[in-house]
């Protein structure tokens, strides 16, 4: 089963692989069982995300990671999280955000 091709949800990360773990397992959660594509723009400059995203993409292998080549600051962060959803909408996320039970519904609704 594909991603919804009408909702995405983009992640623009630093450096806070816990809180980056609770937002996306709180979208997985509010969109089960619908399947909505989780794109993480990781603008850390080291590996500090990575055993995280690579745990969840194992998982959930709709999840996916661009690592940014170099550091993009936040603003950049943010519109190239928005840029790599390539759906209808964009739901952009903080990773330090958490996604209410069955928001995602309502708001596919």
């Amino acid at each position: 089963m594909s991603a919804n091709p009408l909702l995405a949800f983009g992640i623009p990360t630093y450096r806070r692989p816990d809180q980056l773990e609770r937002c996306v397992r709180s979208i997985l959660a509010a969109a089960a069982p619908q399947r909505v594509a989780i794109h993480i723009t990781d603008d850390a400059c080291d590996d500090t995300n990575l055993a995280v995203i690579e745990s969840l993409r194992r998982q959930y292998p709709w999840i996916v990671h661009h690592r940014n080549p170099r550091t993009l600051g936040i603003d950049r962060n943010i519109l190239h999280a928005a840029d790599v959803c390539e759906t209808e909408y964009a739901w952009l996320m903080g990773e330090d955000d958490r996604v209410r039970p069955h928001a995602v519904e309502r708001v596919l609704a």
